[in-house]
């Protein structure tokens, strides 16, 4: 789904659109330009990176995101490898130091 259509679905369920949910979860998405940016943040351990900058009212909006995008919330990064091609050497590098920095 694009920006547009997740805050048209949060408008719906939360009241309001919850803009900066949507921006947060697909910062990743301008460093492969595919849908690979998701492995950084939809999933349960993004979700909680959300609740810590949004507040606990940002969850449900950040579920709803990933479910629209996946059709259900993966538990971890390591889950989302199966969704994906392999990546380029470049692409792997960059996910890999995101997901560093936010996971250790």
């Amino acid at each position: 789904m694009n920006q547009e259509q997740h805050e048209k679905a949060c408008q719906e369920k939360f009241g309001r659109p919850w803009a900066e949910v949507h921006i947060f979860l697909d910062q990743y998405y301008e460093l492969t330009r595919s849908m690979t940016h998701r492995v950084v943040l939809h999933h349960r351990k993004g979700i909680e990176i959300v609740v810590e900058a949004f507040g606990e009212e940002a969850r449900g909006p950040a579920e709803q995101h990933i479910m629209l995008d996946l059709g259900f919330v993966p538990d971890s990064p390591d889950e989302m490898e199966r969704f994906f091609c392999p990546l380029s050497p470049e692409e792997e590098d960059l996910i890999l130091q995101k997901l560093e920095k936010l996971y250790g």
